[in-house]
């Protein structure tokens, strides 16, 4: 997938990198870190969100990152 485009926001959460991830269907995740209150789980887990190939981008939660 080769595309320049801007990294999505997500309320509450930093931007924190890309990751290969068989359960997207680009094959890559978005990683973001919860920042705010309210978000995220208990131990504020890093995210992974699925990464789309059309805008805006930011799919669905598909797992916590270790």
């Amino acid at each position: 997938m080769l595309d320049n485009f801007n990294i999505p926001k997500k309320n509450g959460y930093q931007f924190r990198g890309l990751n290969k991830n068989k359960k997207s269907s680009t094959g890559v995740s978005l990683l973001y870190f919860p920042v705010e209150a309210g978000v995220g789980n208990q131990w504020d887990d890093i995210e992974q969100f699925e990464l789309l190939d059309a805008c805006p981008y930011l799919g669905g939660f598909i797992d916590i990152y270790r």
